[in-house]
């Protein structure tokens, strides 16, 4: 999938969360399915999307919290599920490489997650995960496994020092728990400290009801010094053919 294709995913997510929110405010009207509420909406986006966010929407299996004593209220919600680097910091060699998690902690019912993270160019570059493919990507993880998910986007930009990842469940219940969602393998490719940042994350129940709030957690860096007792250059030069 290219850049639009994300593009699309995000414009399926706002529509279906739409969508949840009409029928939330007429509960009166009965079930109301993904193909009813996207009507007259380019519903030929959701045709190759994960059947996730093509499933009816009940509103009864995800009742709105309510104080006892002003059953009107909402009640403020706590968020649980977040997602963290691991590790924060470490050290490598200039040339080394060192190996980044994403990390999803408390999850409750989890059908989708979509990330969009930065590092430094000029210090890491991301090692390709796989090979057969064209482009950049970063290794999914363990939480969301292979037989039961779907990787929709996934793509690191060694110029521009941009991470992006999509994965939903394609069949199967929804996840809860903690795990491991994917991981990026950097090479030090200049000295200095390379941070790695979350740009954005949405995380998403079944039906693309979003999950909100979340926690993100804090930066990573990793600190690249130069090898010893030898000069270096920055990989982007020293694999420059002019």
């Amino acid at each position: 999938m290219t850049l639009p294709g994300i593009c699309n995913l995000l414009k399926i997510l706002v529509l279906l969360s739409l969508s949840i929110a009409l029928a939330y405010a007429d509960r009166g009207g009965g079930a109301s399915s993904w193909g009813q509420a996207l009507s007259g909406a380019d519903t030929g986006l959701v045709a190759d999307y994960p059947v996730a966010f093509q499933q009816p929407v009940e509103a009864e299996r995800f009742p709105q919290p309510q104080n006892s004593a002003n059953i009107g209220a909402t009640a403020p919600i706590t968020p649980t599920t977040r997602i963290d680097f691991a590790p924060l910091r470490q050290g490598i060699s200039y040339g080394d490489y060192a190996t980044v998690t994403l990390e999803i902690s408390n999850a409750d019912r989890l059908y989708a997650v979509i990330v969009q993270a930065s590092f430094d160019p000029t210090v890491l570059q991301v090692v390709d995960a796989n090979l057969a493919q064209p482009g950049v990507q970063i290794a999914p993880g363990n939480f969301l496994t292979p037989t039961q998910s779907i990787v929709v986007y996934n793509n690191a930009d060694n110029d521009k020092g941009d991470i992006a990842y999509a994965v939903a469940v394609n069949q199967g219940p929804p996840v809860s728990g903690n795990g491991i969602l994917a991981s990026i393998l950097f090479q030090g490719s200049g000295v200095g400290t390379g941070k790695i940042a979350f740009k954005s994350v949405l995380m998403f129940y079944p039906g693309a009801i979003p999950i909100d709030p979340i926690i993100i957690g804090n930066d990573a860096e990793i600190q690249v010094s130069p090898p010893p007792n030898r000069a270096y250059l920055p990989l982007t030069l020293r694999n420059f053919v002019p």
